[in-house]
């Protein structure tokens, strides 16, 4: 079977940023651990690391995408 690229799975990874950015508007940046993110999901961390390469890559993306969005409404 062949592996999933990061292509194939943009509703997962979706689903985590908004996670992250849920966990970060709740809790702030110290809350945002892999744990916390993996239980959010329902899922278990390797499911997760199998989207996402580190804690920075999420939290680089989700201010990428939502952290524009917010400074625009602001």
């Amino acid at each position: 079977m062949p592996k999933r690229t990061r292509s194939d799975s943009k509703t997962p990874i979706r689903q985590i940023l908004k996670a992250a950015r849920e966990i970060l508007t709740t809790g702030g940046l110290e809350s945002v651990i892999i744990t916390a993110l993996a239980d959010l999901l329902d899922m278990s961390e390797a499911a997760l690391y199998r989207h996402v390469d580190s804690k920075n890559e999420i939290l680089l993306e989700t201010y990428s995408r939502y952290g524009s969005q917010r400074a625009k409404v602001a």
